[in-house]
């Protein structure tokens, strides 16, 4: 593994081994309220079934219209292995790949504590990168959740995926698309901020101190370069070295070169880092939760806000 790789790792090592040590469980169906994530979503199950849910289904959907059930699926960028989870027990047979060694680990661990009797496929986890894909057999197809804007470069990624899909496999994902994120979008996040605010219901009770229009145009500018680099203040360097480093149209126009794209659809603008932010009665902030997504991904697929991610499918000629 090259140094820039390794660099990869070691970023996602600390994150998912920090996650576990307070308390998180890489299993959709085993979560728990989690007040170490003072933002995400993954804070509560509730706000995690809205926002993840939606993208399981979604690609569960993808793989119901583009295989047959008992399909071979490799979960690429797979992580502490909470997608494939849910992808094997609908009966596919999984592979997880992922270039964190604590991710791979951690994932067999949570596999070990399974219940796996049912419908429920095969699940295998291996530590490797995009360049290793030749070690296993080919594929109906491939799954990159929050994977291809890491993998650099990537045209020689989109190769090696392509390589390991059969003829007539897909490549599903759901990638951001940040360059189309607008301060239109952020003035409402900070709308809906100081709103919670001024209600003692989001978790950072500085906002309440907006008063003039200068404040107002900079909690705009903060939230709007939050959103577009994936990042608060004080994350300068991002979630790893290659964060980032490809979006939408460059991840499109690549993906042409090597597959013919079937769909593309918009996700979520803005839920994924405000639900977890909101504070008080959980009844309550579970209604206000569904409401925001209502709005979110009403709105963004037809296209009246910017969405912040997008899904696709392409298939191998």
């Amino acid at each position: 593994m090259d140094s820039s790789l390794e660099e990869e790792a070691h970023a996602f090592d600390q994150r998912i081994e920090s996650r576990v040590d307070n308390g998180f469980i890489p299993d959709l169906r085993k979560l728990k309220h989690n007040p170490f994530f003072y933002k995400s979503f993954w804070r509560d199950p509730y706000f995690t079934k809205l926002y993840l849910g939606d993208i399981c289904n979604n690609f569960i959907e993808k793989l119901a219209k583009h295989t047959s059930l008992g399909a071979r699926v490799l979960d690429l960028g797979c992580g502490a292995g909470y997608l494939a989870l849910e992808i094997a027990r609908q009966g596919y047979h999984v592979t997880g790949v992922d270039i964190s060694e604590s991710c791979i680990n951690i994932a067999n661990k949570t596999l070990d504590e399974t219940d796996i009797r049912g419908e429920f496929g095969s699940l295998e986890y291996q530590n490797g990168s995009v360049s290793e894909l030749s070690m296993f057999n080919q594929f109906d197809a491939v799954i990159c959740s929050g994977v291809l804007h890491h993998l650099e470069p990537l045209p020689e990624a989109l190769v090696q995926i392509r390589l390991s899909l059969k003829t007539g496999g897909a490549l599903l994902w759901h990638e951001p698309q940040h360059q189309y994120w607008t301060k239109t979008e952020a003035s409402i996040v900070t709308l809906i901020r100081l709103i919670l605010a001024n209600l003692n219901m989001w978790h950072d009770e500085e906002v309440k101190g907006v008063g003039t229009r200068d404040q107002l145009l900079k909690m705009i500018d903060e939230v709007y370069e939050e959103y577009r680099y994936e990042r608060d203040p004080d994350e300068k360097k991002g979630q790893s070295p290659n964060d980032l480093a490809s979006d939408r149209d460059y991840i499109v126009s690549e993906i042409e070169k090597e597959f013919t794209i079937s769909d593309i659809q918009q996700s979520f603008s803005f839920i994924y880092r405000l639900m977890g932010g909101m504070r008080g009665d959980q009844e309550t902030l579970n209604r206000l939760a569904s409401l925001l997504h209502l709005f979110d991904t009403t709105l963004s697929q037809k296209g009246t806000i910017k969405s912040n991610y997008f899904y696709g499918t392409a298939i191998k000629s």
